[in-house]
């Protein structure tokens, strides 16, 4: 199990919140909706979450609240990389940030001479 945490930078408005009917936040992934409790629409979404997940899965999370389309809605999702997606992240930057030394390295002897 592994806990992510969720945030929203943006909100309903607290009219826009009262006229769709004062919706609460919801959290998807998959076809699985998490019980995060009830927050309300007009405040930020900051919640966290615990799911299952694999060292080879890569995560995709959705958010909302409001009305499924209009201007009275807030939609969001986020990716979370997997452990062998970060482990390959980190290598490529540790090589490229080699070769970056090694060619500098290579500048100054140039200057050097």
């Amino acid at each position: 199990m592994a806990k992510i945490k969720i945030t929203s930078d943006t909100s309903l408005s607290n009219s826009g919140y009262h006229r769709c009917g004062q919706p609460n936040w919801w959290v998807r992934i998959g076809d699985r909706f998490f019980d995060i409790g009830r927050i309300r629409g007009d405040e930020k979404l900051s919640v966290e979450v615990e799911v299952e997940r694999h060292e080879t899965e890569q995560i995709v999370i959705h958010y909302g609240v409001g009305q499924s389309s209009g201007r009275d809605s807030v939609r969001g999702s986020m990716k979370v990389r997997s452990k062998t997606q970060v482990r390959e992240a980190n290598a490529a930057k540790q090589a490229a940030s080699v070769e970056a030394q090694a060619g500098y390295a290579e500048v100054q002897e140039a200057m050097m001479r």
